[in-house]
């Protein structure tokens, strides 16, 4: 098998038996260059030390091909935020495109061979921010093409651009009328309450995150992003253990991993799908009366008070 062209970010931590479920399919690709990054492991956790040095060399171990290998390897431990969003910067630092995944992302043959495609198509498309891996609408399609054109940036696995990651800014200054600006764009009142309220929350350093300041480059740019007809990843950690994904762990876990043709068929028109996006919200964020009551949450509840309850109802229930 020939070795595989476009550049990939691996993103380890604590969790040896995810990486070794995950890591043979980057594995299976035999990339030409590799990077690998690690946070530090966590002072209050002391099995973090162990099991971050395993993640780390079992998965150098497993680099029996000829590539170029880089890594980041942390002493200390930035949190998920900065050491994801560090690191992504440093990986487009040296490439000009290239795959993030991180160490609970399960992928295919199928998935590498879209994104490289699509990496290439829409290299000069400069209001292409992203290239999504997953897809939520569980089999419903509006469109008989292979891709549609979304406004959510989902990162289970997905690609870009080193001049579209140049965007990116960790410590956002959002003004309220600016996230009310952001939340508009949709034309959902749902859509705008859940997107106020995360962004509310990553102004108030309520959040850890690095996903939210990438989604509002999207809109405040009037980007999109490109998402498979196929779910083409699978999260295999969501559970208790996740960082952040552990409310809608049924609903996520129902996805399943698929295929596309090596053959695309390819949109006429480069032209954003409101309808796919509406069906991405509700199956995600709304079917269930669990979401139905975390949006009324997200609406009259603020922000500080809202992540104070949800941690004391997670350790009630741990």
């Amino acid at each position: 098998m020939s070795q595989f062209d476009v550049p990939i970010l691996y993103l380890v931590f604590n969790r040896p038996d995810l990486v070794k479920l995950t890591f043979p399919s980057i594995k299976s690709q035999k990339p030409k260059k590799l990077f690998i990054a690690s946070d530090g492991p966590r002072d209050t956790h002391t099995e973090d030390p162990a099991r971050v040095d395993e993640c780390r060399n079992w998965v150098l171990d497993q680099i029996d091909w000829e590539c170029e290998l880089k890594t980041l390897f942390r002493e200390k431990n930035l949190g998920s935020g900065v050491a994801v969003s560090e690191a992504i910067t440093w990986f487009f630092k040296q490439v000009e495109m290239g795959i993030i995944l991180e160490d609970d992302i399960l992928t295919n043959e199928s998935f590498f061979q879209f994104q490289q495609k699509m990496l290439e198509k829409y290299a000069l498309v400069k209001n292409v921010l992203h290239v999504s891996g997953s897809n939520f609408l569980f089999g419903k399609t509006y469109t008989p093409d292979d891709y549609y054109y979304s406004k959510f940036p989902n990162t289970w696995g997905w690609g870009t651009w080193s001049d579209r990651w140049d965007l990116f800014q960790f410590d956002l200054e959002i003004s309220l009328e600016k996230i009310s600006e952001f939340a508009l764009s949709y034309h959902n009142k749902g859509i705008k309450n859940l997107w106020e309220h995360r962004l509310n929350a990553l102004k108030n350093n309520v959040v850890d995150a690095w996903d939210y300041q990438w989604f509002f480059q999207l809109i405040i740019n009037d980007m999109i992003t490109v998402v498979p007809q196929k779910n083409l990843v699978t999260n295999i950690g969501i559970g208790d253990q996740a960082t952040h994904t552990t409310v809608f762990a049924k609903k996520y876990n129902s996805v399943t991993l698929e295929s596309l043709p090596y053959d695309l068929k390819y949109p006429s028109q480069v032209k954003y799908s409101r309808s796919s996006d509406i069906k991405h919200y509700k199956n995600i964020f709304k079917e269930t009366t669990e979401n139905r009551l975390r949006n009324l949450a997200y609406k009259y509840i603020p922000e500080r008070l809202y992540t104070m309850l949800k941690l004391i109802l997670r350790r009630s229930h741990g």
